[in-house]
């Protein structure tokens, strides 16, 4: 049965993308991303559970799909009974420096294998359709053709099947398994930090679930002061390897040299000397 609902009214029903936000939260704090967004105010909303800014000042716009009815995979109808297409066309369009991505367990072979074959063709749209296409199955092909439609591609057009081609460059698909995902964050978790890790998870799915973090910009400042707040701990190798330490001697030296005037005058004339 499917679990997930969309929108921002129901967050706890879920699963799987409270499970990726997790994972994105942990490369948060490993420095390899430089920010989330759950689910931002606006456009940025549509099609898209999840922002992440990358290190490359590209962000991702990542939704999430935990089943897909009774289906073990994606296909086109599927998908794009979902808006997915659609919604991706409309966030791909906003900004050239934009990314998105489907997060699923589920496997989607013909979107993969069409992304694969426009990163490896040559700039030349017409030959991409007719080397990487067109001698492909029929079913390959019917699928091409229907992307094409849904995001206004004349694949007929030298024009429009490069453009086809630059959309296909920023699309991504991101399948993890359920259960391994879960294990991959425990095992991560049991890496970072002191404790049951079991507890460290479940304080994160408590915030993203009734904390007041939805559209707003989680960095490594605010994720390290959920911590601080709940009392979570830092094992020594991820104190001695990681910018927490470096934040909290930030956080030191601001307390020093921004202190409030106590003193008045003498706290100036300190500082002054």
């Amino acid at each position: 049965m499917p679990y997930e609902k969309s929108g921002r009214a129901d967050k706890s029903g879920n699963r799987f993308e409270i499970r990726v936000v997790v994972y994105h939260m942990l490369k948060l704090l490993e420095e390899k991303i430089d920010y989330i967004i759950l689910e931002a105010i606006g456009d940025e909303e549509q099609g898209v559970d999840l922002w992440i800014g990358q290190k490359d000042g590209t962000q991702e716009g990542i939704q999430c799909k935990g089943r897909n009815g009774s289906k073990e995979y994606w296909d086109f109808g599927t998908a794009n009974a979902k808006n997915i297409f659609t919604n991706w066309k409309l966030q791909l369009d906003r900004d050239p420096s934009t990314l998105v991505s489907l997060a699923s367990p589920l496997a989607f072979t013909f979107l993969e294998d069409l992304i694969d074959r426009a990163i490896k063709s040559n700039n030349n749209g017409r030959d991409f359709y007719e080397h990487q296409i067109k001698p492909a199955s029929k079913e390959f092909v019917s699928f091409t053709n229907n992307i094409c439609r849904v995001m206004e591609i004349n694949h007929k057009s030298e024009h429009d099947l490069i453009r086809l081609k630059g959309y296909l460059k920023r699309i991504r698909y991101r399948q993890f398994s359920d259960y391994e995902l879960r294990e991959t964050i425990l095992s991560k978790m049991d890496y970072l930090f002191l404790g049951n890790s079991k507890d460290v998870y479940n304080s994160l799915v408590s915030w993203i679930v009734d904390g007041d973090i939805l559209g707003k910009n989680i960095n490594l400042s605010i994720l390290y002061q959920f911590f601080d707040n709940n009392e979570i701990k830092f094992k020594n190798l991820a104190l001695d390897n990681r910018i927490v330490p470096r934040i909290m001697e930030l956080n030191r030296e601001y307390k020093r040299l921004f202190q409030p005037l106590n003193n008045g005058m003498k706290t100036v004339m300190k500082c002054l000397n």
